[in-house]
This record gives C-alpha cells, sequence and structure tokens, in this order.
C-alpha cells in the first residue's frame, strides 16, 4: 500500500506543487475528509500557468517486486488527470479518469511512460517496476480553466 487515506496520520508527507513555482496562478489545496485525500483548487492557464499537483512523501525503500499496477480508489469529477511515479533515477507518467463515483483505476505498470521535467517523454529508458517506485504524485495538467476536485482513498501496487 502506497497510501491509504483511512488513517488520520496517512496526510502527513503529502504535499502541493502548483505552476506558482514558474510564474502561474493556479492554487489547489489537500486535505483529508472522511476517510478521503480531497486534492482540489483552480487551474488556470494565465501568466503561461497550467498545472497543478499532489506530492505522496518519498519512499525510502521499494515496495516489493513483482507486482504489476498501481490500483487508484478515487472518485473524479470528469477530468483527467495524471499519475507521476518517481524512481531514484526517472520519471514516469500515466493519465487516468476516475470515475464519479469511488472506484478503482487500474494503472498498468507497463503503460507508463518514461518523462522529463516537463512531462515531455524520453526514449530508451528502462520499464516501471514495482521495486523501483519512490514517490507518486498526481496532477492536474488538462488546459481547462476551472474547479477541480479529487477524492482518494488509497493508492496501492498490486
Amino acid at each position: 500500500m502506497l497510501a491509504n487515506f483511512a488513517e488520520p496520520a496517512s496526510i502527513e508527507g503529502w504535499f502541493v506543487q502548483n505552476d506558482t513555482v514558474m510564474g502561474g496562478v493556479s492554487s489547489s489545496s489537500v486535505s483529508l475528509d472522511n476517510g478521503a485525500m480531497v486534492f482540489s483548487g483552480i487551474l488556470s492557464t494565465d501568466n503561461n500557468g497550467g498545472f497543478t499537483s499532489v506530492r505522496g512523501p518519498l519512499l525510502l525503500d521499494g515496495p516489493s517486486a513483482g507486482l504489476g499496477a498501481i490500483a487508484v480508489m478515487a472518485e473524479g469529477d470528469g477530468r483527467t488527470y495524471l499519475m507521476q511515479v518517481r524512481t531514484t533515477t526517472d520519471s514516469y507518467i500515466q493519465r487516468f479518469t476516475p470515475s464519479n463515483v469511488m472506484s478503482t483505476s487500474a494503472l498498468p505498470l507497463a503503460d507508463f511512460v518514461a518523462t522529463d521535467w516537463r512531462l515531455a517523454p524520453i526514449a530508451n529508458r528502462p520499464p516501471l517496476t514495482s521495486e523501483a517506485v519512490r514517490q507518486v504524485s498526481i496532477y492536474l495538467v488538462d488546459k481547462q480553466e476551472g474547479e477541480f476536485v479529487v477524492r482518494v482513498e488509497s493508492i496501492a501496487l498490486r
């Protein structure tokens, strides 16, 4: 289990990072509500902005080897989010659209694509493996201005 938000302490180490680090004006927050992490805010493309994210704590030890997918138990708002997984050397992404009712999105590790810091694909990187996972993040980068909210109950490797 990478994150289980049923416990109040489970939110510790999670933090938002918005396009304000590059001059944008998007805003977001992360909170715990009734067993779910709530990531919400306003996405803006003003000042060349257009992203907001919530990042989990760094994992000192990798999860078990041989697992094939990340399962995200979430409830969305109809928007498409991006799951980013960081290893000690690379970042990988995959897009997903959570249902409007709490349900699981299974993201196969084989479908994650290695990217640079601007989320552009990088060729010739090793495939993502479960034991290499060191951090997970959820981004909103869909270029649709306005409010958003996604509720996440858990993130697990399986």
